[in-house]
């Protein structure tokens, strides 16, 4: 799948990162493309599954607190695919390695 996308997908990604709220027209006239196939692209993206457009509520706005700790046994030899995939979750401010009944903090 990584083969399918370009830099303009790319670049429509980056922007929609930035902030999802970006209109199609206003991607086209950053990117000087045309509006209708920015349009395309993004239903594209969405279609595949590349792109998926939420909204992320801010719990503190609300006067919550969030703050989790979770523990995990991970088999030695998976330790690095299971960091590696925890690195990509933005929400996840700390990862520690620890020595106990649970291997990930």
């Amino acid at each position: 799948m990584k083969n399918q996308f370009d830099q303009i997908d790319h670049q429509i990604i980056r922007i929609l990162h930035q902030d999802a709220r970006t209109s199609a027209s206003e991607i086209a006239r950053k990117l000087n493309a045309n509006e209708r196939t920015i349009r395309k692209r993004i239903d594209r993206l969405v279609r595949l599954g590349a792109v998926r457009l939420t909204a992320i509520i801010d719990p503190e706005v609300f006067g919550y607190v969030t703050a989790v700790d979770i523990f995990l046994e991970v088999d030695a030899d998976q330790e690095e695919e299971v960091i590696s995939t925890f690195l990509t979750i933005p929400e996840i401010s700390y990862i520690a390695l620890g020595q106990g009944t649970k291997d990930l903090s």
